[in-house]
């Protein structure tokens, strides 16, 4: 936009600048970061077309990502012109599908950077902690993003399994972006797969054991706000495994909602297995047999 200024004491000067200072109060008071924003929409559509490339079986395609790497580093520049506390406008779906995108879009650059022969987990002191989201005015590592950020600020039990961890039973990576207006469908899709995946969690009705991820171990506690019931208490297990419980039943076919409630099981966890170069270069997946090379 053009203004011409025919002088400073005229009318017409004196009205121009009153518009001039009205546009700037509406758009970055009233709303903070809006423009800045409706650029990170466009970069979504671009990161969704490298997500279904790397993506595919539960796998990442390190081939493909290696080739889109330029898609990834552009998409993270995007998040350099957003200022973190224009962000408390924006509606909470789009913060959170905002936050679990940058989240894993550090994790892929982390994945198809990395020299590590089996890369840690990020409570790891070993995990290549350089790597981390810039925005405008604030940078967070990984550990940050996820404890500080997505588990403290928003406590939805379903984001722990929309992010990578690095793990080949871990979390597997969706082939779009989360999105705001459809969070709420993408996160229950997330959790029902990785419950009903046999190699993150084991549960057979059949069965007097129950095999569970590490991640209900590690971050048991997360699920009592929501899920912990002081009146369902059980002498077998503590509240927090009772809290986990109740989250997987919520998320479960009838047959295994009837098998939690029995309790008549012993609980186990499955360990984290972490990324490995030698095994495959699979990431979220036990199968090593293809013949291409993958994360």
């Amino acid at each position: 936009m053009k203004i011409l200024i025919t002088g400073a004491g005229s009318l017409v000067g004196s009205q121009t600048w009153r518009f001039v200072f009205l546009l700037y109060f509406l758009l970055f008071q009233i709303f903070p970061g809006h423009l800045l924003l409706a650029s990170e929409i466009v970069e979504d559509a671009v990161y969704d077309q490298l997500l279904k490339k790397v993506t595919g079986n539960k796998q990442i395609d390190a081939d493909a990502l290696n080739q889109g790497r330029h898609i990834l580093d552009v998409y993270l520049d995007s998040y350099k012109q957003v200022d973190w506390l224009s962000l408390s406008s924006h509606p909470r779906e789009e913060q959170i599908s905002f936050w679990i995108n940058g989240y894993n879009a550090v994790m892929l650059k982390v994945l198809s950077e990395t020299s590590a022969d089996k890369l840690p987990s990020i409570d790891d002191p070993a995990f290549p902690n350089q790597y981390k989201l810039e925005l405008k005015d604030k940078i967070f590592t990984l550990k940050e993003l996820r404890d500080d950020i997505l588990r403290r600020h928003y406590r939805d039990e379903r984001i722990h399994f929309a992010i990578l961890d690095g793990a080949r039973n871990g979390p597997r990576l969706r082939p779009e972006a989360y999105t705001g207006a459809h969070l709420d469908v993408q996160l229950d899709e997330a959790i029902r797969g990785f419950i009903a995946d046999q190699a993150k969690n084991r549960i057979n009705p059949r069965e007097k054991k129950l095999y569970l991820s590490y991640l209900f171990k590690d971050f048991g506690d997360d699920f009592l706000l929501n899920y912990a019931s002081p009146e369902n208490s059980h002498k077998k297990f503590t509240l927090s495994q009772l809290a986990v419980l109740s989250f997987i039943a919520q998320h479960s076919p009838e047959e295994v909602v009837k098998y939690l409630g029995d309790a008549k099981y012993k609980i186990n966890y499955l360990p984290r297995d972490p990324w490995s170069k030698e095994e495959g270069k699979e990431l979220s997946d036990n199968r090593v047999d293809k013949p291409e090379t993958r994360f």
